[in-house]
Formats: C-alpha cells, structure tokens, sequence
C-alpha cells in the first residue's frame, strides 16, 4: 500500500511539472542560485534537490535530452546550470555535434560565480575529452590571487598550475596563440602565468614567445621570469643521468611518454613531473614543433 501511494505522488509530481510550468521554468526554479550566496545548510538542501532534478530528466532521456540541448544554447541562466547541464549532455551523448553544444554552453560560465574545485574538475574532464574550455579558463587570468585546494588530497592550486591542468591536455591550436595574443593585457602576475604555460607546452611556438617576452616586456620581474625558463633554468647532473645515454629519438619518445602519463594520470606527484619533464625537453632540444 506504501509503495502504491509513493508511486502515486511522484506521478503527480511529475505530471504538475510537465503540465503547470514549461521546462525553461523548472530549469529557473532549481538553478537561480550562486554558490557563494548559500550556506552550508542551504547547499545540502539545493544538492538534493538538483539529484531530484536530475531524477526526472534520467526518467525519460527521450523526452529531456533535446530540451536541454535546446536550453543549453540560450543565454540568460545561471552559471551552474550550465556548467550542471553540460555534464548531464556529456553524461549521455558523445556526439560531436553535443561537444559544440557544451562548449557554447561554457562560454556562458561566469569563473566569480563557480569558483569551485567541483568547476575545475568538469573543465579538466572536458578538456581531456576534446572540449574546448579556454573561454572560462581564460577569466582566470583576470582574477588575482587565485587559490583552490583538491578537497580529497589538499594539492593546491594557484592561477599557473590551474592554467596548466586545464588547458595543456587540450589541443595546443585551440589555446596557444590565443593565450599569447592576450599576454599584453594581462597584470604581471597573470603573465608570469602565461610565462609559465608557453614553456610547460615545450613546443617551438612557445619558445618563440619567452624570446619575444624576455626581451620586450614592460614588467622586468616578468622578463627575467621569461629568461630564466628559456636560459638558465638546467636540470641537474642527478635529473640528467636517467637520459644522458640514450639516443636522441629514444630520448624524446620517453621524455614525451613521461610527460603525457604524469598530465593525464594526475596525482600529487604530477606538477613536480611536468616541471622536470619540461626542464629537460628543454634541455635536450626535445621541442614539438
């Protein structure tokens, strides 16, 4: 009898939803909220009802997945609806016309209303799977003092290292000169992360650009920052010895192998990895083109 009567309440749930207000209403209703404006306690109370939400649309993905496409691509809501939303489309769709749908959706982020660690893992997710996210990462470089810690390990992270964890597993086109193209109007701190980016990428584009900003930059902290990385920043006779004997080839396929599993498979060792990774790529001339 129980179960008969919970069952009954729920189909009237959703047949109100679906009869006394449209789904761009509902979608008002559950995500006109920031982050930063609730308590604790509200946050608990807003989490379960967004697992409601996401109840009724998994319910029937035929009927919701084209509304959400067709929600995603409208602007005006709140910046965790589309951040939520685009994970729900990436949950159950790997078309690629869907990855264009969210990486429009994303443009629509606002970093100051979701400035969280829960953001940064979604755009790193999406980035490893080809999503282009540069448009929100990129208003990080408006931000100062920038730091979020991982909740589960306590790692860190400031504006470079967020830069880099989210964009090197991009494709470099779709951020390289972007991102050097908006050097000029960054502040100095936001450019010692640029800096620090252009050379993690060990490619020739970027190399191209510490040159031009070790020798022109307005900010000398910056410049000299930029020199040191491309000039006097070796690797030591005790980081040399694991590659000193091997053939240069050889060389570069492990270096770039090292390189690409500390990136991808992130722990609390990576960003030291990736550093000394790029001091010898560096070093050897194992440069990517």
């Amino acid at each position: 009898m129980r179960a008969s009567l919970i069952l009954i309440y729920f189909s009237t749930i959703c047949f109100s939803i679906s009869y006394s207000q449209s789904f761009e209403d509902e979608i008002k209703a559950v995500y006109s909220f920031k982050i930063a404006d609730l308590t604790a306690k509200d946050l608990e109370a807003k989490y379960k009802q967004l697992d409601n939400f996401w109840q009724e649309l998994n319910a029937d993905t035929t009927t919701y997945l084209p509304k959400v496409r067709k929600e995603l691509v409208k602007p005006g809501y709140s910046s965790y609806f589309y951040f939520d939303m685009s994970s729900y489309l990436e949950m159950h769709s790997a078309k690629e016309t869907d990855k264009r749908i969210i990486e429009k959706a994303l443009k629509n982020i606002q970093w100051t209303e979701l400035s969280t660690w829960e953001l940064i893992e979604k755009l790193r997710d999406f980035s490893i799977s080809g999503v282009d996210v540069t448009d929100v990462t990129f208003q990080l470089l408006k931000q100062d003092k920038v730091k979020i810690v991982n909740p589960d390990t306590g790692e860190a992270f400031n504006q470079g290292k967020i830069l880099a964890y989210l964009l090197l597993p991009l494709k470099r086109e779709l951020y390289l000169k972007k991102i050097a193209a908006y050097f000029e109007q960054a502040t100095p701190e936001s450019q010692r992360s640029i800096v620090t980016l252009l050379w993690m990428t060990n490619t020739a584009f970027g190399v191209k650009q510490l040159e031009i900003i070790a020798s022109t930059c307005k900010d000398i902290d910056v410049r000299s920052y930029a020199s040191r990385l491309i000039k006097r920043f070796p690797p030591s006779d005790v980081e040399l010895a694991a590659y000193k004997d091997l053939l240069p080839d050889v060389r570069k396929i492990t270096l770039t192998g090292v390189y690409n599993k500390a990136l991808l498979i992130w722990d609390l060792k990576s960003w030291d990895q990736l550093i000394l990774c790029s001091k010898l790529m560096h070093y050897y001339e194992c440069i990517i083109d």
